[in-house]
Order: structure tokens, then sequence, then C-alpha cells
């Protein structure tokens, strides 16, 4: 219950940061569309990562492959985010 709860409010607190960035680097008046576009974009990832997941789990018999590949995942993320430089905003 815990973890349910400290992972809840880690997840909602990237909301409010990631609408002010859209805002910053698309404008106020697209922010809608363009925020939604990156959630549609993120469901559609969880959706193939949960699914992989599952897959891998169904010719492996267990996690172990899903949970190294999305460890290896994240610190692929980790190295482009590293080189993101800050853009003039395009509005």
């Amino acid at each position: 219950m815990l973890f349910s709860i400290i992972y809840g409010m880690n997840w909602l607190s990237t909301i409010p940061a990631t609408s002010a960035l859209t805002a910053d680097l698309f404008g106020k008046q697209n922010v809608g569309v363009v925020f939604g576009w990156i959630c549609f974009a993120h469901q559609i990832g969880a959706a193939i990562a949960a699914y992989s997941a599952g897959y891998v789990h169904s010719l492996m018999g267990d996690y172990h492959l899903a949970f190294v590949a999305s460890g290896l995942f994240a610190f692929l993320a980790t190295g482009i985010v590293i080189f993101i430089r800050e853009p003039n905003p395009v509005f």
C-alpha cells in the first residue's frame, strides 16, 4: 500500500511539469492538443511494454528478461536526455 501511494504521488507530480514544458515549447494555445498527443504516445508505449513483458513471460516462464530490458531502456533514455539542449521557443 505504501509503495502504491508513493508511486502514485510520484507519477502525478510529472503531469504539471510536462504540461508546463509543453506550453513553453508549443505555446499556450496548443498545449491541449500537444499534451493530448504526448499522453497518447505514452499510453501506446505502455501498452507495447506490457504486451512485450507478457510475451517474454510466455516464452521464458518469468519476467527476468523484461525487467532487465526495462532497466536498459531506462539507461538509454537517461543517455538521450543528457544531450537535450534548451531550445528556443517556437511560438
